[in-house]
């Protein structure tokens, strides 16, 4: 050897250095291969999660939709600054700040009714600027009969058949004529139910006549019994209301009861007859996903024209009085979701967005994933102290070794550079190694996990939960090998120092 040496020769050396504490350098390589596959997988698990996420709701009508609810609360200006008086600290001023906008938003306590969803205040959400439609989701309870079979509480929801909704899951018959078509749409597992399995089964119930009846407010009728409501009310403490506020309280109780409490304007008996039209599968992976729409028909049997949904809805006193209690709009481009959201907030409605639910969904996601990938540093940092300690060792049994290698003309670079190429050597192994490990599990980890998100998730899934980003592969192991190169610095600075005559 001299002063010349090759970058080959010292990688050979490098490499015979490992090989001959074979058992021991894989023992420190296993600390190095956890940490990478751990890393892996984690940041494949946030990265899939987040895409499958966006991939299933992020289609440009569900960018453009802002789900509605409420009617109570206050109006609130989010560019409003609320002023705190008083001499205090900086610091307890701001906590009273952030409590009084808190208290100023829109929620579902006990508080005064800005505005009621109805066909009026729906007519006036549509002169918005860049709003194109405002419909209302009309979900109702029915008793209903269809010959000698009768389902005591059956969820019924007003379809818009303006825009074709759900006609693309008909399996059977045709879809709704118009919108105030006194027609339905069954869904297939109510025709399950009833005994009806094959497609030919639930085809012969298109032409049937179904009654539909209000649920009164009795013992089994789906609603709260009224002994049970009673003994409910009898606990709260009506006197921390405003007169304003006590006066609404009975209204609120009886669309959550089913009967004004009294009051005679209380669940009115009416019987409704529509003719079944079409059978209506249940959605498949692939299937358009509209998260506000298709949120509130996942467990829905009955699906009636949206008009025809409104009138009956109407006809009770109750809804007349307190109106729907959620609605959507749909805005003109994705770029003024924000903007009509925030003019729906001011107007004092709850409002929400698919779109800013994806961005913190992303977000929080993205900052987990950040979060739980330093947790898995501590695993590199076990395999660096690891490093650490058999590269000390080495240099202490080698000792000998690295004099014969100073007297036939190595420089100490040369003998640092053998034992850094050691440490990095461990560190691109291990890596490589459980980024490959990690790759491979993701297979059947992410069958089992899509199973899972099957038959617990409202709607199907297609996809997958892991996503390997470009970069992953490239940096795992690199920063394995920095690892490991960073902590077999002091090793090799001594070994670097070992004076050949003593050694």
């Amino acid at each position: 050897m001299n002063g010349r040496a090759s970058f080959a020769s010292l990688l050979a050396l490098a490499a015979d250095g490992l090989r001959r504490k074979l058992g021991r350098n894989l023992l420190t390589m296993s600390g190095v291969f956890i940490g990478v596959f751990a890393l892996t997988l984690i940041v494949s698990l946030g990265q899939g999660m987040t895409r499958l996420v966006q991939t299933a709701v992020s289609d440009s009508d569900n960018l453009r939709q802002i789900g509605l609810s409420g009617g109570l609360g206050r109006p609130i200006d989010d560019d409003a600054e609320i002023e705190i008086v008083g001499e205090m600290s900086e610091e307890r001023r701001q906590r009273l700040r952030r409590a009084a906008r808190a208290r100023s938003r829109p929620g579902t306590f006990i508080g005064r009714r800005v505005r009621a969803l109805d066909a009026e205040s729906l007519a006036e959400l549509e002169k918005i600027e860049h709003v194109e439609v405002a419909r209302p989701i009309v979900l109702e309870r029915y008793r209903m009969t269809a010959g000698e079979r009768e389902t005591e509480a059956t969820a019924t929801l007003g379809v818009d058949v303006t825009r074709e909704r759900y006609a693309d899951r008909v399996i059977a018959g045709r879809y709704l004529a118009s919108p105030d078509a006194e027609e339905a749409l069954l869904h297939e597992y109510l025709a399950y139910q009833w005994g009806l399995v094959t497609e030919a089964e639930q085809a012969s119930l298109v032409g049937t006549e179904l009654v539909l009846e209000p649920i009164e407010n009795r013992a089994g009728g789906g609603f709260l019994p009224s002994d049970l409501m009673q003994r409910v009310l009898s606990r709260l403490d009506l006197s921390v209301l405003t007169d304003e506020e006590r006066e609404a309280f009975p209204q609120i109780v009886a669309k959550l009861s089913g009967s004004m409490l009294g009051s005679d304007a209380g669940i009115v008996p009416t019987r409704h007859v529509v003719t079944v039209v079409g059978i209506v599968r249940e959605m498949e992976p692939g299937d358009p996903i509209r998260v506000i729409e298709d949120g509130n028909a996942s467990r829905v049997d009955v699906f009636l024209p949206l008009g025809t949904a409104t009138r009956w809805f109407f006809e009770q006193p109750v809804n007349r009085e307190v109106g729907f209690g959620r609605s959507y709009v749909v805005v003109d481009e994705t770029k003024n979701v924000t903007e009509v959201e925030t003019e729906l907030r001011k107007r004092g409605f709850t409002a929400f967005s698919v779109a800013s639910v994806i961005e913190r969904i992303g977000g929080f996601l993205g900052a987990l994933t950040v979060l739980v990938a330093l947790l898995t540093g501590v695993a590199l940092l076990v395999a660096a102290l690891g490093i650490v300690n058999t590269m000390v060792t080495s240099v202490l049994e080698r000792t000998n070794e690295i004099g014969l290698w100073k007297a036939v003309g190595a420089t100490s670079g040369h003998v640092r550079t053998v034992f850094l190429l050691e440490a990095a050597m461990i560190g691109l192994v291990g890596g490589l190694l459980g980024l490959l490990v990690a790759l491979l599990v993701q297979i059947p980890l992410d069958a089992v996990a899509l199973k899972v998100i099957a038959q617990r998730a409202s709607f199907p899934v297609r996809g997958s939960v892991f996503h390997v980003p470009a970069w992953l592969p490239i940096a795992g192991p690199l920063l394995a090998a920095a690892v490991a190169k960073l902590a077999a610095l002091y090793p090799a600075h001594r070994a670097a120092r070992v004076d050949p005559v003593h050694a």
